[in-house]
């Protein structure tokens, strides 16, 4: 993913930016402190990790048969408008994206099995993780990072194993040298389409609520400006842990030549990578301003230490409510 050139974080006020750039890391993670404005968690695409995609889907439905895609990704619940439209144009990556919830809650309770909190789910309920969505804790925080990586890590792996019909490895270096005498060879995995769709699908339910909030109350959604800033941290954690996989060839295994390729991080050294920031995350206070005067842009050559999680105090508080 392009990180280059400056970066909105849009929709906040301008004494947060001195704090911002004292130190800077592309995972922000926030706690919200609740007042009469709180904003509500419903059920979203998370669902997909314990429901699984319906069988007709993967199994029953007749290859180019618009009208089974379009009634079973409607059906699907939790998805916003954008995302059925995905489901129904990508019928057969809907399922990288069930397996994506999936890798992403099992590595949370992975990481998480020896604590107070453990990520347990519900399978009973659309809202998969209940009241730990209400909270906007960093444990909300490392959720959506999580589960937005496992997108990012399924998907890419389908279309390296050929199982998605729009896409499949990237050969697009090979037979490039390199200064260093090794060339570029095999089939790296295409994380940049696996990154482009996950990003498509996991952010749309979040793009809405932002829309939704700009029009109804004239300033977005703290809310949904982590949650994405979140999402692409998960991403981003993909991406970084990207692994240099090389093949010798000469004689007697002398290794005159090397071709090499890109290949995918275990999941768990993503799930690792994500609690190391979630253990070693500050807070920073917040104030949403309305939307003309309320703009940051991230300084592209600040370093990449810290986490901050973000306090967002809603503006009836300052009128005393509670």
């Amino acid at each position: 993913m392009n990180m280059s050139g400056n970066r909105p974080i849009d929709r906040f006020s301008n004494p947060v930016r001195a704090i911002m750039n004292l130190d800077w890391c592309w995972i922000l993670w926030m706690i919200t402190a609740y007042f009469a404005s709180v904003e509500a968690s419903l059920g979203n695409w998370m669902y997909l990790g314990v429901s699984g995609v319906a069988p007709m889907m993967m199994n029953d439905a007749p290859a180019g048969n618009d009208l089974s895609s379009n009634s079973i990704c409607s059906s699907i619940p939790g998805l916003v408008p954008d995302q059925v439209k995905l489901c129904e144009s990508h019928p057969w990556a809907i399922e990288s994206v069930s397996e994506g919830a999936r890798r992403g809650i099992r590595e949370c309770q992975e990481q998480f099995r020896y604590e107070r909190w453990n990520c347990s789910t519900r399978r009973d309920h659309f809202d998969i993780f209940g009241y730990i969505m209400k909270r906007g804790s960093k444990e909300t925080a490392f959720i959506y990072a999580v589960t937005s990586a496992g997108v990012v890590h399924a998907i890419t792996e389908a279309c390296s194993s050929g199982n998605l019909t729009d896409c499949s490895c990237d050969s697009s270096r090979r037979g490039h040298s390199t200064p260093q005498g090794w060339k570029w060879g095999g089939c790296s995995d295409d994380i940049e389409y696996g990154v482009e769709l996950a990003e498509s699908f996991v952010d749309a339910s979040e793009k809405e609520r932002l829309e939704k909030k700009r029009k109804k109350k004239g300033y977005t959604s703290p809310r949904a400006v982590m949650n994405l800033h979140n999402n692409d941290a998960g991403r981003e954690a993909v991406t970084s842990l990207m692994k240099m996989r090389c093949r010798c060839h000469g004689v007697s295994g002398s290794c005159e030549l090397k071709t090499c390729w890109r290949a995918l991080p275990p999941f768990a050294d993503v799930g690792k990578y994500l609690k190391k920031k979630y253990e070693s995350a500050i807070q920073v206070l917040m104030f949403p301003l309305p939307l003309e005067n309320s703009k940051i842009v991230v300084e592209p050559e600040a370093s990449l230490s810290y986490i901050y999680i973000y306090i967002y105090i809603y503006e009836n508080a300052a009128k005393g409510n509670p």
